[in-house]
C-alpha cells in the first residue's frame, strides 16, 4: 500500500498510527504500522487506571522529555543532535577556535564554550532554538493526548522540551505555557510548565551550565509544590542527559512520602540494570517501571480517563434501566474509537471551552449521553471525524455547558457553528444541535428579519448563512 508523506503524517498524528518506512519510491512511502491507538472498548492496563484514580484527586503529574517529541510526525532532534547542529553552524560563523575544547555531542559543553565569549550568552540561545523545527513541527499523537488531558484538568504537565507541540496539540484550543515568573502570576487556567524555557521566547531557554544550575524561581518552587504528594510519571526520557538529570533529581526530592514515581520507557523493565534510571531511581518498584513508548502509554492513560468517567455515569444510573441502556449504547459506540478521538470530540462540545474545566465531568455530560442513546434507540451510531454523531444518516452535534451558561450563549454558539459549516460549503440538512446544561430555553428562531421578507418576493431571496437557522433540541426534552 502506498502512503503519501502528507497523508502518513496526518495518520500518525490524528489516528494514532505511526508508519515506519520500509521503502520509498515515486514520492510515496511503502510501510507498515508500528503503533496503533487501541479502541477504548478493549480496556486499559491496571497501571493506567491506577494513575487516573490519582488524577481524580488532583495528584497526577506528567513529566516529559525529548523522547516525546522524537516520534513522527514531529521528529524533533534530541539534545545530542541539536548540539552537533549548533556546533557546525557556529564553527562556520565564528571560526573553529571559538568552540575549541567543547564536545560537539554535548549541548551544555557547546553552550558553555560559546557563552564564554562576549555576547555569547544571547547568541547560543538564539542559535540553539533555531536549528530545529521547535515551533513549526507537527504535534504527534502523544502531544495531542497530553494537550487534551491538560485542557480536561486531568494532570499537571511539566516538560524540559523547548518545542511548543503540546501547546498546539488541541483543535481550536491552545494550551497556555508557563515560561517565566510573570506567566506564573498571570496565567490562571491549566497550563504546561516549561522548566527549561521555550523556543517561542529564545531568551528563556536554559542552555549553559550556569543557566541550568540557577533556573528561574518558579521552575523550582511551582513545580515542587505541584509534585508534592503526586503520582509523577516520567515519559519520553530514555537517555538521561546531564541537563535533564538535575530536574529529575529535584522532582524526585519534591515528591512527598504519599507520592509515587513511575518511569515509562520501552526497555525500562527488561533491561533495568543497564538503564540510566537504575542509577537515578535505584529503589523504583518493578511495577512502576512501565515498558512502553510515550504514544502507547498516553493512549492508555487517555482511555483510562474516558472509561473512568463512563463507568461513574453508569454507576450513578444503576436502577434506572432506560437511561442506563441509552448510556450503554453510546459507550459501545465510543468503545470503537481511540482515546484521542473521544477526547477531541468531548472538547469540541464545550460551550464555552475553558482550559482545566473538564467537559466529561460536567453535570450536563450524562444528560447529553442519555439523549444520544435515546435518539439512536436500537440503531447504530458512529462518531464522525468532524465531531458529529451519525445516527440513521442524520448528524447530531452536542453542545455541553461548562459552568453556568445561559440559553443565549448556546444560541450564538449554534449560529456560529452553522455559519462556519456553510462558509466551508458543508450541508446543513440533517444536522441537529443537542443542547445540554443550558440555563433557560434555547430556541431555533432567527433567519432573515420579517420586515425584509415582507418587502421581497420569497423567490428573490437567495439562501445563505443568514437564511438558515440551526435546528436545536434539548437533551432534557429527549430524556423526558
Amino acid at each position: 500500500m502506498a502512503i503519501g508523506e502528507e497523508f502518513r503524517d496526518r495518520v500518525a498524528a490524528e489516528s494514532g498510527c505511526a508508519i515506519r518506512s520500509s521503502d520509498e519510491r515515486d514520492g510515496c512511502v511503502y510501510g507498515w504500522v508500528v503503533f496503533t491507538a487501541a479502541k477504548i472498548g478493549e480496556g486499559q492496563p491496571p497501571v493506567a487506571a491506577q494513575l487516573i484514580d490519582a488524577a481524580w484527586d488532583g495528584r497526577l503529574a506528567l513529566y516529559t522529555g525529548a523522547g516525546l517529541s522524537r516520534a513522527k510526525p514531529s521528529e524533533i532532534p534530541d539534545g545530542a543532535e541539536v548540539a552537533r547542529r549548533v556546533h557546525r553552524q557556529l564553527s562556520d560563523r565564528l571560526g573553529p577556535a571559538a568552540l575549541a575544547g567543547s564536545d560537539e555531542n554535548d549541548l551544555v559543553s557547546v553552550a558553555d564554550a560559546v557563552a564564554a565569549h562576549e555576547s555569547g550568552s544571547e547568541l547560543i540561545k538564539t542559535a540553539a532554538v533555531g536549528v530545529a523545527d521547535f515551533t513549526t513541527a507537527k504535534p504527534n499523537y502523544g502531544h495531542r493526548v497530553i494537550a487534551h488531558l491538560i485542557l480536561e484538568g486531568v494532570a499537571v504537565a511539566i516538560t524540559t522540551n523547548w518545542d511548543d507541540c503540546i501547546e498546539r496539540g488541541a483543535d481550536g484550543e491552545r494550551v497556555l505555557a508557563v515560561i517565566s515568573d510573570q506567566d506564573r502570576h498571570e496565567i490562571r487556567t491549566a497550563a504546561l510548565l516549561k522548566v527549561h524555557g521555550c523556543a517561542t521566547k529564545p531568551v528563556s531557554a536554559l542552555v549553559t551550565s550556569s543557566d541550568l544550575a540557577s533556573p528561574p524561581p518558579w521552575a523550582r518552587d511551582e513545580v515542587n509544590a505541584r509534585l508534592a504528594d503526586s503520582h509523577t510519571v516520567f515519559v519520553g526520557i530514555g537517555d538521561i542527559a546531564s541537563y535533564v538529570k538535575a530536574r529529575i533529581l529535584e522532582a524526585r526530592d519534591a515528591v512527598g512520602a504519599n507520592g509515587a514515581l513511575f518511569v515509562v520507557s520501552p526497555d525500562v523493565r527488561n533491561e533495568w540494570a543497564e538503564s540510566p534510571w537504575s542509577k537515578v531511581l535505584p529503589d523504583l518498584a518493578p511495577d512502576h517501571r512501565i515498558p512502553s513508548n510515550a504514544d502507547q502509554f498516553l493512549d492508555w492513560l487517555g482511555g483510562a480517563y474516558v472509561l473512568r468517567v463512563l463507568s461513574e455515569v453508569s454507576q450513578a444510573l444503576a436502577g434506572e434501566p432506560r437511561p442506563l441502556a441509552a448510556v450503554a449504547a453510546v459507550r459501545a459506540a465510543l468503545g470503537e474509537c481511540s482515546s484521542l478521538q473521544v477526547l477531541r470530540w468531548v472538547r469540541s462540545c464545550a460551550v464555552p471551552p475553558r482550559a482545566g474545566q473538564p467537559v466529561m465531568r460536567q453535570q450536563a455530560f450524562p444528560h447529553a449521553l442519555i439523549a444520544l442513546g435515546l435518539i439512536a434507540g436500537t440503531d447504530a451510531m458512529e462518531l464522525a471525524g468532524n465531531g458529529d454523531v451519525l445516527i440513521r444518516d442524520e448528524s447530531y452535534e452536542l453542545l455541553i455547558g461548562v459552568g453556568n451558561v445561559g440559553a443565549s450563549a448556546f444560541k450564538r454558539e449554534a449560529d456560529a457553528r452553522l455559519t462556519d459549516r456553510l462558509s466551508k460549503g458543508d450541508k446543513s440538512e440533517g444536522l441537529t444541535f443537542v443542547v445540554a446544561g443550558a440555563l433557560g430555553r434555547v430556541t431555533s428562531e432567527g433567519g432573515l428579519p420579517s420586515d425584509i421578507l415582507d418587502a421581497l418576493d420569497s423567490s428573490d431571496v437567495v439562501g445563505g448563512p443568514l437564511a438558515v437557522t440551526p435546528r436545536i433540541i434539548h437533551a432534557e426534552d429527549v430524556a423526558a
